[in-house]
């Protein structure tokens, strides 16, 4: 995550955030669904939260690499601050599991919104 540029209006970071959200949200559901060593049909419950945060994350995906760019060091703490609070997570890896679930975030809202594309070309 990189800093802004001087000068220039602030963009924010909510779409960053709403990826943020989607990925840890799915990291959270992999955690509950697998805490008995087993996947079934009954853990689909835990999905829930994942979806609602897909539309979102697509929504706002053509300006997640400007806010990237856009970035301060006091924006990145705050959606630090933000994602360990929500998520409750550990200090010592809060940092490396915002920027992986950034990764996979992105990654599903892309395929997601690709998936809506092509969908809509068939019709």
């Amino acid at each position: 995550m990189q800093g802004g540029k001087m000068g220039q209006e602030k963009l924010g970071y909510e779409d960053v955030y709403d990826l943020v959200k989607l990925g840890l949200s799915l990291g959270q559901a992999s955690e509950k669904a697998l805490e008995d060593g087993k996947l079934s049909f009954s853990d689909g419950v835990y999905l829930v939260d994942v979806l609602k945060h897909v539309p979102a994350a697509i929504n706002g995906i053509g300006n997640v690499s400007a806010e990237l760019n856009d970035l301060s060091e006091d924006e990145k703490a705050e959606l630090m601050k933000r994602a360990k609070e929500e998520f409750e997570l550990d200090d010592d890896y809060a940092e490396e599991i915002v920027e992986e679930s950034l990764s996979v975030g992105l990654s599903m809202a892309k395929l997601v919104a690709v998936i809506l594309k092509g969908r809509k070309k068939e019709a």
